[in-house]
């Protein structure tokens, strides 16, 4: 009887060694399954950071293209307003040039119309002084 005890303490003990065995087989597969996902993974996480820092780099690169248009959009807003302000001031001189223009016009129309008046007027005083002579001198003719 003892040494049936013996062999069942034994028998069990094999037993639970053999399940031990097992399930650390059953557990290494399962590391080995969890090494290759993970390893897996990482190659993933690698691929991924290289995909965002390429993001981030083209992000980089649009944003300097958003400065370098925003400076050229300021530029061309500061030339537009300078060709705006360069058009109001030739549009000015040619407003007084036109009235400096007309002002001397109408100087030279005024001028031609009192000289026109003046020798009129000579050209009457004339006329009445050779009128006044003929006169005289026919009176003169007729008294003597």
């Amino acid at each position: 009887l003892r040494y049936y005890e013996m062999w069942r303490a034994w028998r069990s003990a094999r037993i639970a060694a053999e399940g031990d065995m097992r399930q650390r087989e059953a557990l290494r597969g399962e590391l080995c399954a969890l090494e290759d996902r993970r390893g897996e993974d990482q190659r993933a996480l690698a691929a991924l950071r290289a995909e965002v820092a390429e993001l981030v780099a083209g992000l980089a690169v649009r944003d300097e293209e958003m400065v370098l248009r925003k400076a050229e959009v300021e530029e061309m807003k500061a030339d537009a307003a300078a060709k705006g302000a360069a058009i109001v001031q030739l549009e000015d001189e040619r407003y007084r040039l036109a009235a400096a223009q007309h002002s001397a016009a109408a100087a030279a129309s005024a001028r031609r119309r009192q000289a026109s008046a003046d020798a009129a007027a000579r050209r009457g005083a004339c006329t009445r002084v050779a009128c006044l002579r003929r006169y005289y001198a026919t009176l003169l003719r007729h008294s003597q």
